[in-house]
């Protein structure tokens, strides 16, 4: 049976894979997909990277700190799309 964080990274690889076909064909949206596929890998690499190293046995003292840089991240990453959009002009007239 496969492992369904081994399915997670295959799925990471394709969409990079088509990201990038995408990008050297000069197609929309191959940008975005070729970054959505490397941040899905890096995300998986972390999670090996946290299972290695004994992050998610529940007697670990540092079991709560997968969930911290969780949130960190996910903050991170929305206040990047936030400043993206609101350097490419997608956020003027919301809410008028």
């Amino acid at each position: 049976m496969l492992d369904q964080y081994l399915a997670l990274s295959i799925i990471g690889v394709i969409i990079l894979v088509l990201g990038l076909a995408l990008l050297i064909g000069k197609r929309k949206g191959g940008y975005v997909l070729t970054l959505l596929g490397a941040l899905w890998l890096l995300t998986m690499v972390i999670y090996y990277a946290f299972d290695y190293a004994g992050l998610y046995e529940t007697k670990s003292r540092l079991y709560p700190v997968a969930n911290v840089i969780g949130v960190l991240l996910i903050v991170i990453g929305l206040g990047a799309v936030l400043y993206y959009w609101a350097r490419a002009g997608v956020l003027r007239g919301v809410g008028k």
